[in-house]
């Protein structure tokens, strides 16, 4: 059996995360959606054993949003994203591919 590394679950979450966002319809209604369905596939990685539970993308993506921000994660980062983008005039969506774009460049080369 191939063992699956912590930079092979880092790449198949920004490989995920780039097809959602050509197809959103395909992946999610809501950016809670997302969440939720980035936060399944971080927990299918850990029960095989390839990243501890605080280093996957939903735990990393809400500290680093938060060191970032300043937005509160206490709801999750789908909310905090949408009150950064409400303030901003902004679309939800946009503002998580960019801000999500500029976190995985950072986390891929931790």
């Amino acid at each position: 059996m191939t063992s699956i590394s912590d930079s092979d679950y880092k790449s198949f979450c920004s490989d995920l995360i780039q097809r959602a966002m050509e197809k959103p319809g395909m992946y999610f209604k809501s950016l809670k959606d997302l969440e939720y369905l980035l936060y399944g596939h971080q927990e299918a990685f850990e029960k095989l054993g390839a990243i501890l539970h605080l280093n996957g993308f939903y735990f990393r993506f809400a500290d680093w949003l938060h060191s970032l921000t300043g937005e509160s994660n206490a709801a999750g980062w789908a909310f905090a994203l949408e009150e950064l983008a409400k303030n901003k005039k902004e679309d939800p969506l946009v503002v998580f591919a960019m801000l999500a774009g500029q976190f995985i460049a950072e986390w891929r080369s931790m």
